[in-house]
């Protein structure tokens, strides 16, 4: 057994470089797919601004705040947040309602 190489013990796979059946199905679906849509039926571009905007602690603390509290405070604060976001939160209020709308990420999780 000791005369015996590794090689033979496992086999070695060779990495393919044409797509597999899978790869060229979910290629082809994905260019006459319909935009992305978020979680609760907005774009993701909003969503991702929005998040971006809970996750960047220069414009203070979202605990407790709002999303457009929050926005209207670091306004306040001269801050200088950006005018996206509260359009953002203005057409998600629309489109879903006040209350998922104003909730940080953070909201009922910490």
């Amino acid at each position: 057994m000791a005369d015996r190489q590794l090689s033979h013990s496992f086999r070695q796979r060779k990495s393919r470089d044409t797509p597999t059946k899978k790869q060229e199905s979910s290629q082809d679906g994905a260019s006459n797919s319909r935009p992305a849509v978020g979680i609760n039926g907005t774009s993701v571009q909003i969503e991702e601004l929005l998040v971006k905007f809970d996750l960047t602690s220069k414009y203070g603390p979202c605990q407790g705040l709002s999303r457009i509290e929050r926005w209207q405070r670091s306004k306040d604060l001269g801050l200088d947040p950006p005018l996206e976001v509260k359009t953002a939160i203005e057409q998600l209020q629309a489109t879903v309602g006040t209350s998922k709308a104003q909730q940080c990420i953070w909201a009922g999780k910490v």
